[in-house]
């Protein structure tokens, strides 16, 4: 797992994921909300805008807020 990063409205935010496809970040994220969690594509904008550095930035992280990780988490391993 990753170390918390903080979100626009300054909540703690836990990596559900990393992946270097930009349509399975999206899927996973849809899954998610669609599961009632508050889940976003962390630096989507910024990792695509030079993707042959995709593997340098991490790939696309999908975060959720800390209270939400080992829910999405069982999400996730369905």
């Amino acid at each position: 797992r990753d170390r918390a990063l903080s979100s626009p409205g300054n909540r703690p935010v836990r990596c559900v994921e990393r992946t270097f496809e930009y349509l399975d970040g999206l899927a996973l994220v849809a899954l998610l909300r669609a599961n009632a969690l508050d889940a976003h594509l962390f630096d989507e904008n910024f990792v695509r805008q030079d993707w042959f550095y995709i593997i340098f930035y991490g790939g696309f992280r999908v975060v959720v807020p800390s209270s939400q990780l080992d829910q999405a988490i069982d999400i996730r391993d369905r």
